[in-house]
């Protein structure tokens, strides 16, 4: 674990080290707390032992501080000070200290507390990981890995008002399978799940890392692409769509075709971003139209359809 110790005494500030050190534990030991706290953030330092009294910055300053500031990580804190009356241990638990210790002190206690730190910080770490974990597979299409129509969604409509504040555009990618209720009927479902779950890595496997694929519903995806403009749009979609008919799916030494029409919507200054429920849907008319056509085919939204 990693352990700060801010200590203005150096005697008392390299026992202390060394005690930690011997536990174990990864230490810095610094007396100035201002460079202390450059070896807080840098080090993102889990537990964290201050004194009271020191120049400069005193105890409870520095712990108002670590607690007002935007940490991803909960840092635990024992205030070791002189200080012995209530209202000195309360002003150091107010203040946003765990654990108050009292000079001068038993290293046995000093230890046993900092065990205690770190039990707590190991239940905090657990729980921040379920909390993120939770976040995730809230967000994530169990199927495909893809994000799910709720994320999709919050994203494109992130993505719409970061285009209008940059003046830059984004393409809207409405996809969804030809004719995928045959391969459900004809090969069953278990089959049908594996072409989604194939037509996904695709779908990952031909955009970049910071363009955005989700799952709307059955066989329907949507693809952000942030700062794509119509004619890299028209690029990005016919590479999806070669890729998705070479998809290498087979039953039983028989190959199942597999194949995507696509339909696409440029946000830009032309054509606006003010709801994103009308460029889904001018997105939507244009894969209907490719659908229309037979499939297996890419069309984008017309201009007379975004400035009526």
């Amino acid at each position: 674990m990693k352990i700060l110790v801010i200590e203005d005494d150096p005697t008392q500030c390299l026992l202390l080290k060394r005690q930690l050190e011997r536990a174990s534990h990864q230490v810095f030991a610094e007396q100035d707390p201002y460079a202390a706290m450059e070896i807080m953030w840098r080090e993102q330092i889990q537990l964290l032992i201050t004194d009271w009294e020191m120049p400069g910055l005193n105890g409870l300053d520095l712990i108002r501080q670590i607690r007002e500031a935007d940490l991803p990580f909960y840092v635990y804190i024992i205030m070791i000070t002189g200080k012995h009356e209530r209202h000195d241990v309360v002003d150091g638990l107010d203040a946003g200290a765990d654990d108050y210790l009292v000079k001068p002190f038993d290293l046995r206690e000093f230890l046993a507390r900092v065990a205690v730190g770190e039990r707590i910080i190991r239940l905090e770490t657990r729980l921040r990981q379920a909390n993120q974990e939770m976040e995730r597979l809230i967000n994530i299409d169990y199927l495909t890995g893809l994000l799910n129509r709720r994320a999709i969604y919050a994203t494109a409509q992130n993505e719409l008002e970061r285009s209008r504040r940059t003046n830059q555009p984004v393409s809207i990618l409405f996809l969804d399978l030809d004719d995928f209720k045959k391969i459900n009927d004809q090969y069953g479902h278990l089959v049908g799940d594996e072409a989604l779950k194939a037509v996904a890595k695709t779908l990952q496997a031909n955009v970049r890392p910071y363009d955005l694929c989700g799952r709307w519903a059955g066989d329907e995806f949507i693809i952000i692409l942030p700062g794509v403009n119509a004619q890299d749009a028209g690029v990005i979609a016919e590479r999806i769509r070669n890729c998705i008919a070479q998809i290498p799916l087979s039953v039983e030494g028989k190959m199942v075709p597999v194949s995507a029409s696509v339909g696409v919507h440029v946000v830009d200054a032309r054509t606006g971003a003010d709801d994103l429920n009308k460029i889904l849907a001018l997105a939507d008319q244009a894969l209907y139209r490719a659908k229309d056509k037979g499939g297996e085919q890419i069309e984008f939204s017309k201009i007379e359809e975004v400035v009526s």
